[in-house]
């Protein structure tokens, strides 16, 4: 993304999820709801212990267990147990759960910086793991999250929307047939659009919130692939160029005008 003086990014995250089971049952939910007992990876243990030692002597000395800690790994299924920094809760880290690995960056983000970081952190997913041949890397997600200024109470949302490229409309005969007010104290929205370059989606969802008790609205932008067919190891720096690529390219286009002044 272009560095922008007062850009609205929040972090940026790329994340890796993996097994080591050839028939991991791709029918079932393997996030935070699921408490079927899977195990996916089974070297997960080792793998941790390897990269605790390489991360602490790497550039992220500081560690921290995070609640999730607790939980056996075959109810964790890609959920970060662990989290590693730079000084104490600060940016980058690096994050460790069961099939799981995440780089985070925050407000100091650059490109170039983030992305060496992302190619390091595969390369040491294959080169640390201790059955690299078993890995079967199941999804890539690269996802900035944005944050702007807005009062859903005092502003018009489809407004700012408009700024953004985007329109969402209504048909009046919904609000003659049910009597609600147009006005709009909150939102969720989540759009997904296929990429044939890299293969994957791009992800658009917006929400209201708040940081430090001040209203936002909050604006992601999630490049993901589902690539159990794609060799990793190997085309990694191609899909993370890519992704980043349809992600600056939809994010340059959608602030073009009022909101890019606003941002520089």
């Amino acid at each position: 993304m272009k560095n922008l003086k007062n850009k609205p990014l929040l972090e940026t995250v790329l994340e890796i999820k993996w097994t080591t089971k050839k028939d991991y049952p791709k029918n079932i939910n393997l996030g935070g709801g699921n408490l079927q007992p899977f195990k996916t990876d089974e070297f997960h243990k080792i793998f941790f212990a390897k990269m605790y030692d390489h991360l602490l002597n790497t550039g992220y000395p500081e560690y921290h267990e995070l609640p999730h800690a607790g939980i056996p790994e075959e109810f964790a299924t890609h959920q970060v147990q662990h989290r590693f920094t730079q000084d104490n809760h600060s940016w980058p880290m690096v994050q460790i759960g069961p099939g799981i690995l995440t780089l985070n960056e925050a407000l100091n983000y650059e490109w170039d910086n983030f992305h060496t970081r992302s190619i390091q952190l595969v390369d040491n997913l294959y080169k640390l793991h201790p059955k690299k041949e078993d890995l079967i890397i199941t999804q890539l997600q690269l996802r900035y999250i944005n944050a702007i200024d807005f009062d859903f109470e005092k502003e018009d949302i489809h407004e700012l929307l408009g700024k953004l490229k985007i329109n969402i409309n209504y048909d009046q005969s919904l609000f003659d047939a049910t009597n609600l007010s147009k006005s709009i104290p909150g939102m969720s929205y989540l759009v997904a659009f296929k990429s044939s370059d890299p293969i994957g989606e791009l992800l658009i969802s917006f929400a209201s919130g708040e940081v430090n008790g001040e209203s936002k609205l909050m604006w992601e932008l999630t490049f993901r692939s589902n690539v159990d067919e794609m060799d990793v190891e190997k085309d990694f720096k191609v899909w993370v160029d890519g992704a980043h690529r349809v992600i600056d390219r939809w994010f340059l286009t959608s602030i073009s005008g009022e909101l890019q002044g606003r941002f520089e």
